[in-house]
């Protein structure tokens, strides 16, 4: 049995990864375009990655998404999911911010009213009591010029904008160009792989064809499989390796230290599997 199946599967996953990953480093662009259609075009490509890093659970991503696709074009259901974004992320300013600009873009008859404004009051009470804790933290520290210590789920101190334009660190940026290089030998050695495994089979096909009446060219043919048979698994190893390496220099070099990928290799009797499941 030969893993071609094994092989391409790897390959589509590589693509699919390496998609998700440039559609992440993307970054929202400095001006909206001066044509509405442009910008409602813009807005629903960053509403639906927004919707994607949700659903991943990377609230930092979306809220960059919804915010960015609200630049674009404001509407109500991007101010709703930018709020609930900017909650999780620990954005509580831009949580509150969000909030009202929903309040302020939504019919007096929405169904979220009451839940949104149910949100800001929260986030506002929350706000409010870091305030105050940290106005006693700075009381009881006077004098010292070490900064007195967050309290307990403060937000994050940049807001939408800074989260959307701060550049990854370069050695992360280094890590993950890296990655990526060794992803882009794996595919290549996992396509030749494949190739060299075909080639194979149909060689064993043919010497099984020839061998009642051509010995020889039975023979030769033989011969040709095995020897594509081996170049085809050493492809496939250094495909597996390379794919190894790369995801280890992603998982290294990935933005976010609260993602947790994994990587699976499963074998059996008729081939393997590679399995990736995360976020590059």
């Amino acid at each position: 049995m030969y893993p071609v199946r094994c092989a391409c599967g790897v390959v589509g996953l590589l693509l699919a990864a390496l998609g998700n990953s440039w559609a992440a480093e993307e970054p929202c662009p400095e001006q909206a375009p001066s044509a509405l259609n442009e910008r409602r075009a813009l807005a629903g490509t960053w509403f639906r990655r927004g919707e994607s890093a949700l659903d991943a659970g990377d609230a930092v991503s979306a809220t960059r998404a919804f915010w960015c696709s609200l630049r674009m074009t404001p509407h109500a259901a991007t101010a709703f999911n930018l709020s609930n974004a900017a909650e999780r992320a620990g954005d509580l300013e831009l949580a509150v911010e969000a909030s009202r600009r929903y309040l302020a873009l939504a019919p007096p008859d929405a169904a979220e009213r009451a839940a949104v404004q149910e949100r800001l009051e929260r986030v506002q009470r929350r706000l409010a009591a870091l305030a105050e804790g940290r106005k006693e933290t700075n009381e009881t520290t006077k004098g010292n010029e070490a900064p007195a210590p967050r309290a307990q789920g403060a937000p994050a101190a940049a807001t939408a904008r800074a989260i959307s334009q701060a550049p990854p660190p370069p050695a992360n940026r280094a890590l993950r160009v890296a990655g990526w290089s060794g992803v882009g030998v794996a595919a290549v050695a996992l396509g030749a792989g494949v190739f060299l495994n075909l080639g194979a089979r149909r060689a064993l096909e043919a010497s099984k064809r020839l061998a009642p009446g051509d010995r020889e060219a039975a023979g030769a043919e033989w011969d040709r499989a095995r020897s594509r048979r081996t170049m085809s698994y050493a492809a496939l190893g250094l495909g597996a390796a390379g794919l190894t390496g790369g995801a280890v220099l992603l998982l290294l070099g990935r933005s976010s230290p609260e993602e947790n990928p994994r990587l699976s290799l499963l074998l059996g009797q008729g081939g393997g599997s590679v399995g990736y499941q995360g976020r590059f």
